[in-house]
Formats: structure tokens, C-alpha cells, sequence
């Protein structure tokens, strides 16, 4: 098939998420993914993957996620799992916030309204054990 998966662990550790956003960005540049669509998928990478550090696991180190990244002709799919405290936004983020209010920013904040704008698709499902946000960027040629 022309589908190319790679699975990926990390503990849940800010200084890991640089170094993994990287190895994203070379694996979608080896299947000569354009590199506006490769900087898009490598900033979502950065601020989702924050976002679950900061809030499923309120900062805490060595917690485990995972992220699988799928590439085929089309698409690159992302499933960021982890098995914190879900979400409670569980609606599309937008920018429904007076910007003068800081102590009133959105949960997850504008990553999460980032991700939105960047990605083609997003889910986020969570069974009260995982919680997986899945991003999507296709990119027909």
C-alpha cells in the first residue's frame, strides 16, 4: 500500500517536543511533502503536543504520549494520544474571548485556535481513559 506509518513515544517532557516536531517535519519532507505544508504540520505537532503537556497533565513529566503519524498520496493524519485529563472544550476553539481579559483566555488557548486555522480536519475523542486528537492537512496536487 502507499500508506507509511510511524509511531512515536515520548514522556511528557516540554524539552522532548522539539526534537520530535523535527523528526515529524523530516519524515513528511522524505515523501516530498511541500514545505509550507510540512511547517504547518510541524507547528500543530509543537502546539498540540504542549497543549496536552500543560493541560491533560497539568505539566507533569514522564507521563506517557504517543503520536502516530500517517502518510500516504494525499494526507498526513496525526493521532496525539495520551492519558490525562480530557479536554472539557470539546468544541471547535475559537476566538470567543476579549483579548483585554487575560485571566478569560480559552482552555488551551490560541494553540488550539492555531491548530484549527493550519489543519483540514481535527477530532478529538476521549473515553475517559485516552484522549486522542487526530489532525489531518491533505494536500492535493
Amino acid at each position: 500500500s502507499t500508506m507509511s506509518m510511524y509511531q512515536y513515544k515520548i514522556k511528557s517532557n516540554f524539552d522532548l517536543v522539539g526534537p520530535i516536531s523535527e523528526e515529524i517535519y523530516e519524515k513528511c519532507r522524505l515523501h516530498n511533502i511541500d514545505e509550507e505544508n510540512c511547517n504547518k504540520i510541524d507547528i500543530c505537532v509543537i502546539e498540540a503536543l504542549n497543549n496536552v503537556i500543560k493541560h491533560s497533565y497539568k505539566s507533569l513529566p514522564e507521563n506517557e504520549l504517543s503520536v502516530l503519524l500517517c502518510i500516504d498520496l494525499e494526507k498526513v493524519k496525526l493521532d496525539i494520544s495520551d492519558f490525562g485529563i480530557p479536554r472539557t472544550n470539546l468544541g471547535k476553539a475559537c476566538l470567543d474571548f476579549d483579548p483585554e481579559d487575560i485571566t478569560n483566555l480559552p482552555e488551551g488557548g490560541m494553540g488550539l485556535f492555531i491548530i484549527e486555522n493550519l489543519m483540514d480536519e481535527t477530532y478529538y475523542i476521549s473515553d475517559g481513559k485516552t484522549n486522542v486528537f487526530t489532525l489531518i492537512k491533505y494536500f492535493r496536487k
